[in-house]
């Protein structure tokens, strides 16, 4: 007989003493935590080796609360002895635990009863409720505690008691009458969610319950859109991202959520999804976003990469009817990047299957066209990116879509020249500088075009231009690009040399100490600056030497040194960017004047520097496995 039968055949026999004895054998089995909670995360799995074993076997646990289940789901109109329904036991039993759990400032007890969370909540799902509602309104909330699954504690076989009560919430979630406080207590948890390696988190099982090309609930659509209209008063973020994330997809999975098990609640929801349903759940959510995205770039711009799936046209008509002023630059900015790669991808694949119409990206176009930010320079910023999208499309021949690029930046830049002077390119790069985005492959060969524009025009500030190669140093190496202000600098100011050298490196007689990051990052500018200059003091553009400015540099710069007690490292780097001085007429190397100059000082440090960039800025080498050091001996 199942156990299902054996309870229908024999409840009606519980005396008082029975249920007496019962609620005592259940609250002592439940009040009791887990001993391996004493033990760290990562160890838990094996408590029973470490003799950390519960002191109840986990099916005697089971059972018990199961019956409880029984009680609840199959007695909750029949009344025992006692006058009391089967529904009003176990909602008695759960609550006395669930109180006991709260009142666990460790949050024990709750871990120790996630496995049989799931029965509880199907036991007594009022009280379950109403006392996650409690333990989730403190501060902090106990229910937290239970993601064990963050940090380097989580190993291999690390598991979290999380995932029991979220199987219990999604459990409840299959009934029409419960959806509501279901979803708002995952609501909560999802804002409170500190995240780990496990994929049940408290979103997905709200995107599960949500889902609407498979919702897992027995609630109508009505009843969810409902519940999701509660949400979007009481938890606008989560609720934002759930709408997105319930959307149909091109590619997309489902988690199945926990069903109850002693409740028929799934058993009222139909296998399928009707069409018409689908229809109007997908069209219900998208008027709900168009009301809740507002004047914000971000969510503009998620709506509009997901254009493709949705029913496009509110949403253009909606981009259509976007005051243009009620959005900041920053947000147009968003708004018109998104709206351009939509249009370059799909003029990219016209002949695509899920390519948009030429009349449908017409209509986008000029929606794009009338958001451009009124900040000339974000106008122009896209185009210096690794691979702008292209209003006309990308074209598949790299040559001719990378020559369209370089007219498109030319011409950008000569807009910015002709409306703004070199100021706005200037302004450009700095705007570069505060987005914080340098490290990325766009902003590093954004700056190289513009720094290398600015280089060549006449009427650049060459001091403010000195500041930016400073401000970009250690980017311009990602783009082939030395700092040629700054080496020019190098070349003329022999103080300026001084302050660098002085950044790098100790004087004679200084001892070692711990620098701050600020000076940190100065002296590894200085550095790379220094390992970059390849601009010798008094080379001419056409290529000859000026020995007087030459000798006059090389002294000021050693009594600078001897100064500032760094005598030999000085010689070394003087030595160093002597090996650029170009071959004499005769075509020998080195150049006769920088022969005079080494055999006038006769430093061993200037020789030794000289040697070492003849060797270093040969670059790689290869030679045979037996050749040995000819190739050093030849030099």
């Amino acid at each position: 007989m199942s156990k299902e039968d054996a309870w229908d055949q024999l409840s009606v026999y519980l005396t008082p003493i029975d249920l007496a004895r019962f609620r005592d054998a259940l609250l002592q089995a439940l009040r009791i935590a887990d001993p391996a909670l004493d033990l760290l995360p990562e160890e838990r799995w094996i408590a029973n080796v470490r003799g950390h074993e519960h002191p109840l076997s986990t099916h005697l646990r089971e059972g018990l609360i199961d019956t409880l289940a029984i009680m609840g789901a199959r007695s909750g109109e029949t009344s025992f002895f006692t006058g009391h329904t089967g529904q009003w036991h176990a909602d008695d039993i759960t609550l006395d635990v669930l109180n006991r759990a709260n009142a666990d400032e460790g949050a024990k007890l709750w871990s120790s009863l996630s496995g049989v969370l799931p029965l509880l909540a199907g036991a007594a799902p009022e009280p379950f409720l109403r006392t996650v509602d409690d333990a989730l309104s403190r501060h902090p909330s106990p229910l937290v505690a239970l993601s064990t699954d963050t940090g380097p504690a989580a190993g291999l076989f690390a598991s979290s008691p999380h995932t029991g009560l979220l199987w219990a919430l999604e459990s409840l979630g299959w009934s029409p009458d419960y959806l509501g406080l279901v979803s708002q207590h995952l609501a909560t948890l999802s804002r409170l969610d500190p995240g780990g390696r496990l994929s049940n988190r408290p979103f997905e099982s709200l995107r599960s319950i949500f889902l609407i090309w498979n919702p897992q609930t027995a609630a109508p659509l009505s009843h969810r859109l409902s519940a999701l209209d509660n949400l979007r008063r009481g938890a606008p973020e989560i609720a934002w991202r759930l709408m997105l994330a319930i959307l149909p997809k091109q590619h997309d999975v489902l988690t199945p959520s926990h069903a109850p098990r002693w409740r028929d609640w799934k058993d009222a929801r139909a296998e399928h999804v009707p069409f018409e349903e689908y229809r109007h759940a997908i069209e219900a959510v998208v008027d709900r976003l168009l009301d809740d995205v507002g004047v914000n770039g971000e969510r503009w711009s998620t709506l509009i990469k997901i254009l493709d799936n949705l029913p496009r046209d509110r949403i253009i008509a909606a981009l259509e009817n976007i005051p243009s002023r009620a959005l900041s630059d920053e947000d147009r900015t968003l708004v018109w990047a998104a709206l351009r790669s939509v249009i370059s991808r799909h003029r990219s694949f016209p002949d695509a299957d899920w390519a948009l119409s030429t009349e449908v990206v017409d209509r986008i176009e000029r929606v794009y066209a009338g958001l451009g930010p009124r900040d000339p320079v974000r106008r122009a910023a896209w185009l210096f990116a690794r691979t702008p999208d292209l209003l006309e499309g990308k074209r598949r021949e790299w040559p001719t879509y990378h020559r369209a690029v370089q007219n498109a930046q030319a011409d950008a830049i000569r807009a910015l020249h002709r409306d703004g002077g070199i100021a706005e390119v200037t302004e450009s790069l700095e705007q570069l500088f505060r987005r914080g985005d340098l490290h990325q492959s766009e902003g590093i060969h954004d700056i190289g075009t513009l720094l290398d524009y600015l280089t060549t025009s006449e009427t650049t500030d060459r001091s403010r231009l000195a500041q930016l190669e400073w401000m970009f140093l250690p980017l311009l190496e990602g783009v082939g690009r030395s700092a040629n202000v700054l080496g020019e600098e190098l070349a003329r100011n022999p103080q300026f040399f001084m302050d660098i050298l002085c950044l790098v490196f100790r004087a004679r007689d200084e001892e070692p100490r711990e620098a701050a990051d600020e000076q940190k990052a100065r002296a590894m500018f200085g550095y790379q600056l220094l390992d970059s200059w390849r601009q010798p003091p008094g080379y001419r553009n056409d290529g000859s030497v000026d020995e007087e400015a030459l000798n006059k540099w090389v002294n000021v710069a050693r009594t600078l040194a001897v100064a500032h007690k760094r005598e030999e490292i000085a010689d070394v780097q003087i030595g160093r960017v002597l090996r650029y001085v170009p071959n004499d007429l005769d075509g020998r190397w080195p150049h006769r004047v920088v022969r005079r100059l080494v055999e006038q000082i006769a430093s061993r440090s200037l020789e030794t520097g000289l040697e070492l960039e003849l060797r270093n800025s040969r670059g790689v080498t290869a030679r045979g496995l037996i050749d040995g050091g000819a190739q050093e001996r030849a030099l």
